[in-house]
């Protein structure tokens, strides 16, 4: 009796109050805003396989051209700060080669022999920063164009050097932020605060909430057409609100299914994650029961791919049947800092995605956002088309 109460009086808070209420509870929607985070923007790396260079450029029209005259797209080179200390781009047209360098020095001597001056490429972070994440320099004494290298990649940096180019060390700091990049969007980002352009440039996919449990997140269409329209591939989410009944949970499902189907996304998910879950439903229903019937009724409906985002604390409790989704998806946010931490869930090792942060800053939108990695165990594509 105490339990049906609690979760009556829960569903009527709920209806009464959803908008000031969803997300207080939840980890999803903590937004404390750390002092150390800043936007980060994407910068792009190509290469032209008849010079040998690579290159480097946050502007995608550039990119976009270059890879029209023959360019190889390799994708995200990697984030940089939208502030900090300046790393100047050169051009010298004798050889067709850019340079990037911090070093003002550098790039006076370089112009005093001939090389012109492109302005800015980017920033880079402060070395001391605890998300700053390194850019290996390298050089290859033998090579006209395309002489210099730069990559986070370690590895890569030691192979080249294997191979006879001379190591510079670290050409200057980027942020430490996955590849590919994975943002989930609600209500919470207005889209009154979005450059859809601009954020659309800077992220790889987006999973976007649909449903709440009693009604339709206001932002849902918004979001989902502006991402669609700019060529962003998108997954779709509803958040479980404690039910009363089986009957109760499937109509969540059906509605879920409902609202999200004409955008034909490639991903449902279920975001499981509300305590009061963790006692079942009134009429005895277990949340694994609860949840497995959700699922069969999203794919009923036709829903052909569909995963759970379970929240890391309460995992063990939930105790949800993870064999029968397609991909898990946890969160744990260290310090939350707006970077990843390195860190992992701890939960369980049987996951696809980790939410590392909700307090991450983009170009593209005035506040905070959640993003996610993937973890190795499946793909973008699996999750995205």
């Amino acid at each position: 009796m105490f339990k049906g109460t609690l979760l009556s009086m829960k569903k009527l808070l709920l209806l009464l109050f959803s908008f000031a209420l969803f997300g207080l509870w939840s980890e999803r929607n903590v937004q404390s805003v750390h002092a150390s985070t800043i936007a980060s923007e994407r910068l792009y790396r190509l290469y032209n396989p008849n010079s040998g260079e690579h290159f480097y450029t946050k502007a995608r029209l550039e990119k976009q051209q270059l890879v029209a005259l023959g360019w190889q797209d390799e994708g995200t080179g990697w984030y940089a700060p939208v502030t900090g200390e300046a790393v100047y781009r050169l051009y010298n047209p004798n050889a067709g080669d850019h340079h990037y360098t911090l070093s003002a020095g550098e790039k006076e001597a370089l112009v005093a022999k001939g090389w012109r001056y492109e302005g800015v490429g980017w920033y880079s972070a402060p070395s001391n920063a605890d998300y700053a994440k390194p850019l290996y320099r390298a050089y290859n004494p033998n090579a006209l164009a395309g002489s210099h290298n730069y990559t986070l990649n370690k590895a890569e940096q030691t192979y080249l050097t294997s191979l006879g180019w001379q190591d510079e060390a670290i050409a200057w700091y980027g942020v430490n932020l996955p590849s590919p990049l994975i943002v989930d969007l609600s209500e919470w980002q207005s889209p009154s605060k979005i450059d859809y352009d601009t954020l659309a440039n800077q992220i790889d996919g987006a999973i976007v909430r649909v449903y709440t449990g009693y009604r339709a997140d206001n932002n849902y269409q918004r979001h989902l057409t502006e991402l669609q329209k700019r060529g962003v591939p998108v997954a779709v989410y509803a958040y479980v609100a404690p039910s009363d009944t089986l009957a109760e949970i499937n109509a969540q499902a059906t509605q879920f299914y409902h609202l999200a189907s004409s955008f034909q996304p490639k991903f449902y998910w279920l975001d499981v994650e509300d305590e009061y879950l963790s006692g079942g439903l009134t009429d005895g229903t277990s949340i694994r029961d609860a949840m497995e019937s959700y699922r069969l009724t999203l794919a009923t409906n036709g829903a052909s791919k569909i995963g759970a985002y379970i929240a890391n604390n309460r995992f063990a409790t939930f105790n949800l049947d993870t064999t029968k989704f397609q991909a898990i998806w946890v969160p744990t946010y260290g310090d939350n800092s707006g970077y990843y931490e390195n860190n992992a869930p701890d939960s369980t090792e049987n996951f696809a995605l980790h939410q590392y942060t909700s307090t991450a800053r983009l170009k593209g939108y005035d506040g905070s956002l959640d993003l996610n990695r993937l973890s190795g165990q499946v793909s973008f594509a699996q999750l995205f088309s």
